[in-house]
This record gives structure tokens, sequence and C-alpha cells, in this order.
């Protein structure tokens, strides 16, 4: 015997051919937080307070928690809709066409013409062959507001 618990508003299950429950409709998402672009630096040394390395690589990649929860559910086939806020430049570009690339809704997500791309600063530690690198943490990280 199997049992369901539907939320209300929500469709009741359906049983497929193979006996298991199954929605007659995407779940849909309203995805609330924040959008950043990660700017990631690989480095043999960790910089100390002050310090100034040779950085190995760098990259960028679209994130922010919010963000990469939105595009997640809808990897999962959610139908999603993202509210946010990101600045009116080429990171802010890039975050809601990668959003939309994932099948996100972008259409709440508000553009700031005063304000930038939050950013999210990366550093990865490259160790050396047959050794393990220890965890660093940043003690000083600030958050920025939504």
């Amino acid at each position: 015997m199997r049992f369901f618990i539907r939320a209300p508003g929500l469709p009741a299950p359906e049983a497929d051919r193979r006996g298991h429950w199954t929605m007659n409709r995407r779940p849909k998402i309203l995805a609330v937080g924040s959008l950043n672009m990660d700017v990631i630096t690989s480095t043999r040394i960790f910089p100390g307070s002050g310090a100034s390395v040779l950085g190995e690589t760098f990259s960028t990649a679209p994130g922010g928690k919010g963000a990469n929860q939105a595009v997640q559910a809808a990897r999962l086939g959610a139908e999603v809709t993202m509210v946010g806020k990101t600045g009116q430049d080429g990171f802010g570009d890039a975050l809601i066409a990668s959003l939309q690339a994932a099948g996100v809704s972008t259409r709440y997500v508000l553009r700031d013409e005063e304000a930038s791309c939050g950013v999210s600063n990366i550093i990865l530690e490259i160790a050396p062959a047959g050794s393990q690198a220890e965890p660093r943490h940043d003690r000083n990280k600030t958050n920025s507001p939504l």
C-alpha cells in the first residue's frame, strides 16, 4: 500500500504503468536570492594578508545561492522563476543569459543601473602532486545584501 501527502492546491499524484506515483504537471518554484559572478583564480601559494602571488589560471562562472538553486531546480524539471537583482554590466548580462539558458524565467530579475554586479572571489590553491592542501577560510568575508 502506498501513501502520499498532497499539499492544498496541488494536483493529486497519478500512478504510472509501473505503479510509481507521478505528478501530472511540473512543479512551479519561485527562487528568491542572490546572483553573483564567481571570479576564480588558482595559485600555487595561497596569499597571506597583503601578499601578492602569481595566478596560474583565471575563469569566471555564474553563481549566487539563489541563482544556483534556480538552475538546479530547472534542471530537475521544475518551472522556475528567479527573483533578484543584478548590475547593469557585462557580468549581469552573463548571469541573466545563464539563467535563461537553463530554462529559468528572469522576468523578476531587476537591473540596477547605478551598481555593478556582485562578485565572489574564489582562490584555489594548487597542491603539488602527492600532497594534500589544507582548506583555507577567509575570516574577513563580508556578505552583500540582495
